[in-house]
This record gives structure tokens, C-alpha cells and sequence, in this order.
């Protein structure tokens, strides 16, 4: 079950959602850049793999549905 289908979040909440996930991408894509600067190709290439689930996770549970919501929330380029 979705974020959309288990309830009727407001713009307010929409917002605060969105700007938490998006520190929350940032934060984790800037990690796997560090974690490919020092650490061993199989440490690197777990983190990434891992990341990559939170991401998924992020954008197909939070991010998307609260975009299919609140269109005029998705930032200009945000795919």
C-alpha cells in the first residue's frame, strides 16, 4: 500500500516530506562519492548497492506519490 492510498497528507505536510527527502538524497548520493574516493572496490560496491534500495525506496515510496499530489512541488529537473 502507497503513501497516496494511506492518506491525505496537506500541502504543509507534502512540503516538509519532500524537503526531508530531498536532504535525504543528497545526503546519500554524496556518500556514495566519498565511499568511492576511500574505500575498497567490494566495500564501495555494497554501500552502493544499498543506497541505490533507499533511493528506490525514497523516490517510488515518498517522492512520487506526493508529486502525483502536489505536482507543483517536484523541483524544475527532478526526474
Amino acid at each position: 500500500m502507497t503513501l497516496e492510498s494511506r492518506m491525505d497528507i496537506s500541502i504543509d505536510g507534502a512540503k516538509k516530506m519532500v524537503e526531508a527527502a530531498l536532504i535525504s538524497l543528497d545526503a546519500l548520493n554524496k556518500g556514495v562519492f566519498e565511499a568511492k574516493q576511500t574505500e575498497a572496490d567490494p566495500v564501495f560496491l555494497a554501500y552502493r548497492d544499498a543506497v541505490s534500495r533507499a533511493l528506490m525506496v525514497l523516490l517510488e515510496d515518498v517522492l512520487n506519490p506526493v508529486f502525483a499530489k502536489y505536482p507543483e512541488l517536484k523541483p524544475p529537473g527532478f526526474r
